[in-house]
């Protein structure tokens, strides 16, 4: 069965290598790939660092890469590079919720005063979305304790290592402001 396993991934990421070297402009197909191999070994640092190369070209979403990033988070303790990228991710979300509000009429341009008002959260879809949402308020909850306990806050500060602090930090504060039916994210509620 070990074996069986150890083929299978071996085949993702062959395929993956023979995908990115001879149909480099078949993104869907060789993105797919790599976030097979996730779904597969969530520690494979190497896909997730393709996966975030191509979100830095515009080839992949934020909100798909995050949740990559949280794939390999559940299952690593992982480096600056991949907090840095999850924070930014986090923000850019935020930011295109705000870039879509803000086309909004603000009820004056047609010489009739609006008689509805909207209501503007900055919660991205994705979180607010039921099922999803769910499943980030589990994941988010296990990760106060797996992430962004007092101990490992304290082993980070004792390794001296200010920028993945920097980038924990900036994941937890943008976690804290987006709150799913009552329940902050990294910050407790319900």
């Amino acid at each position: 069965m070990r074996f069986v396993c150890l083929s299978i991934y071996l085949g993702c990421r062959l395929k993956s290598s023979l995908l990115e070297r001879f149909a480099s402009n078949n993104i869907v197909e060789v993105s797919t790939c790599y976030e097979d191999i996730l779904n597969k070994d969530p520690t494979c640092s190497h896909s997730l660092a393709r996966l975030a190369s191509m979100h830095k070209q515009g080839d992949y979403s934020s909100e798909k890469l995050l949740e990559m990033i949280a794939l390999h988070l559940d299952a690593t303790y992982a480096e600056c590079n991949t907090w840095k990228e999850f924070a930014s991710c986090f923000l850019k979300l935020c930011q295109s919720e705000e870039d879509r509000m803000s086309i909004c009429l603000d009820g004056n341009e047609d010489g009739h005063k609006q008689k509805h008002s909207y209501h503007f959260n900055g919660i991205p879809g994705m979180f607010t979305n039921s099922a999803l949402g769910r499943s980030w308020r589990f994941r988010c909850r296990w990760w106060l304790t797996r992430h962004f306990s007092h101990s490992i806050l304290s082993s980070e500060i004792t390794a001296g290592d200010l920028q993945l602090l920097t980038y924990n930090a900036a994941s937890a504060s943008k976690g804290v402001g987006i709150c799913c039916n009552g329940f902050c994210l990294f910050g407790g509620g319900k």
